[in-house]
């Protein structure tokens, strides 16, 4: 990996415009970048923009401004609506209640944010110890209770495989704010419960001596409520009391 001031990327820099490659859209992703201070592009061998990753409205690149690496989420040239202007503040009412990577800044068709590096959960839970089990699903519901007292819905926890990192030390990020929203009957912490009564978390917590089931009328008062003593009882109910 190499790095290439942002000024000097030329036609290279038809590869911020993804996926079809066009200069206009482009250029206008330059000039997004360099609102936000962005100075460096990492590039690849062949000299064209490093991407870490794409999905089916951004496109995610690795950028420095500063010195300091960040990861660019650019959308994509083929998606309706090129600002992201609502993404961005429903990321930055999330990172107001400790969740989700940092937001740095945002202009145009760019958000800018912390790197977070670590394990997609699907990858992690099937070799993960019990005590590690315990400490990273209870950290994982207790953000998504911070998420639903700030009325936020993340929408795509039902299946948080992909949109959950654990980082060196267990540490737990939820990430991609595309589909969240603002709601008055957020979901998080019943998506979740859900998601760990399937195979998957299932199996991590049925090692780990825990009921991988929630009681349906704990769930059903919790998702009546919303309150913080009930949000406790869904903890108890499966035992991640002593998560962190």
């Amino acid at each position: 990996m190499k790095w290439r001031a942002l000024s000097q990327l030329s036609e290279d820099a038809r590869s911020l415009s993804y996926p079809r490659g066009n200069a206009g859209y482009a250029s206008r992703v330059v000039a997004d970048l360099t609102s936000l201070g962005v100075e460096e592009v990492a590039v690849s061998d062949e000299g064209r923009p490093l991407m870490l990753g794409k999905g089916f409205r951004n496109a995610v690149f690795l950028v420095r401004r500063g010195g300091e690496a960040l990861a660019a989420k650019v959308r994509r040239d083929d998606w309706p609506h090129d600002d992201v202007w609502r993404e961005a503040r429903v990321h930055g009412a999330a990172n107001a209640v400790g969740v989700g990577p940092r937001l740095r800044g945002s202009a145009g068709r760019v958000l800018l944010m912390e790197v977070v590096e670590g394990t997609k959960l699907a990858d992690w839970l099937p070799a993960a110890g019990w005590e590690e089990v315990v400490a990273v699903l209870g950290s994982l519901l207790r953000q998504c209770r911070a998420l639903d007292a700030a009325g936020i819905d993340h929408g795509e926890l039902s299946d948080p495989s992909k949109h959950v990192v654990i980082t060196r030390g267990s540490s737990v990020v939820i990430i991609d704010f595309g589909s969240a929203r603002f709601a008055l009957r957020p979901k998080n912490v019943t998506s979740i419960a859900g998601f760990i009564a399937r195979r998957l978390a299932r199996d991590a917590l049925l090692r780990a001596g825990l009921n991988p089931s929630v009681e349906p009328e704990v769930l059903r008062r919790y998702k009546r409520t919303l309150s913080e003593e009930d949000f406790l009882a869904v903890l108890r109910s499966i035992g991640l009391e002593r998560g962190r």
